[in-house]
């Protein structure tokens, strides 16, 4: 009885080890942290009830606010069945965040009154879900999403930092069950990218000098391609990071990528923003020549003077319409 009873308190003290150890240095990135502003960027392309794809977009902010937590979140979804864009927002100095170094992490957004739900990210080892809800009239609740992710792998936070952008962390391609409902739905297979960025210059600061890029896309072939860059005021892309995942999710930097926008394409949108939205994209060691384009051009997240871009894409082989890949894209401009 008493080996049963040692054995019993010794697998017992193994698993709640496991469950509490603490995170490896790649998932510390992904945690909030009071110290310092964090951005999450997470975004797929799933397929919905009609075999057509829908492109998920999202861009979650927390920080310090004085003594208080701050949080926002943005949300886009392209439906190619449709041709529709819709996007949302909530934000508030009132947020609770989870910061506790351990998992499960994330934060809540309660609403502005009791009309509203709150929204909620919950992020833990083997999955995440990002939902919201509004009570517009009454007791009458409409979801605007509910977005779950269930990784095929249990430890799935395998990344690195941008090249020359010690600040800015990619994840590995994280092979997951999607699963959407609300004012979309949609339950598939696929690839789902999260990205962190630590601190107000990557993203914030460096918008107010030039508009900053990020671009998650999945070729036919298999291969996955991230890329972050600036655009100048002379249309020149400039402190290119790359990374790109060969068809057996092994990585490698693009030292030789160049990115031309085109000048001829320039979407003066609803914000007074101008934001450049076809460009080409070459990798010489790859053999690859990609002409990046929106799937729709009208795809602006509306939030006054820190409104953004954020929707879907799709690349073409250079001089051919027959389709190589999909993505999603994210334009900041100050």
């Amino acid at each position: 009885m008493s080996k049963i009873s040692f054995l019993s308190i010794f697998l017992i003290t193994l698993v709640l080890g496991c469950r509490t150890r603490p995170v490896y240095l790649g998932e510390q990135a992904l945690l909030p942290d009071p110290q310092e502003a964090k951005w999450w960027i997470i975004n797929t392309v799933v397929k919905d009830d009609q075999q057509k794809d829908l492109h998920v977009c999202f861009l979650l902010n927390a920080e310090k606010a004085g003594e208080d937590d701050y949080a926002s979140c943005f949300f886009s979804l392209w439906s190619e069945s449709k041709n529709s864009y819709e996007f949302g927002l909530q934000s508030s100095g009132r947020a609770k965040l989870k910061s506790n170094q351990r998992f499960p992490t994330g934060f809540s957004i309660p609403g502005r009154d009791s009309s509203e739900n709150e929204w909620r990210w919950q992020l833990t080892r083997s999955g995440f879900k990002l939902e919201a809800a509004t009570n517009a009239r009454g007791n009458a609740t409409r979801s605007l999403f509910d977005l779950r992710s269930t990784y095929d792998k249990q430890e799935p936070f395998l990344g690195q930092s941008m090249p020359g952008s010690p600040y800015s962390h990619a994840l590995n391609p994280i092979s997951s069950l999607i699963q959407v409902s609300g004012a979309k739905r949609a339950e598939a297979r696929a690839p789902v990218f999260i990205r962190a960025f630590s601190g107000r210059e990557v993203l914030l600061n460096r918008s107010t000098r030039e508009k900053v890029f990020w671009l998650d896309l999945s070729l036919r072939s298999g291969k996955r391609l991230s890329l972050f860059f600036g655009i100048d005021r002379e249309m020149k892309a400039r402190q290119i990071s790359a990374l790109l995942w060969d068809e057996k999710g092994r990585v490698k930097e693009c030292p030789g990528l160049s990115i031309h926008p085109d000048r001829n394409k320039i979407f003066p949108s609803r914000s007074g923003k101008i934001y450049p939205l076809n460009f080409s994209v070459m990798i010489p060691e790859e053999n690859l020549s990609l002409s990046i384009r929106p799937r729709k051009e009208d795809q602006e997240v509306m939030a006054n003077r820190a409104s953004f871009w954020m929707g879907a894409i799709a690349a073409y082989p250079a001089g051919s319409e027959q389709e190589a890949g999909t993505g999603n894209m994210y334009i900041f401009s100050q």
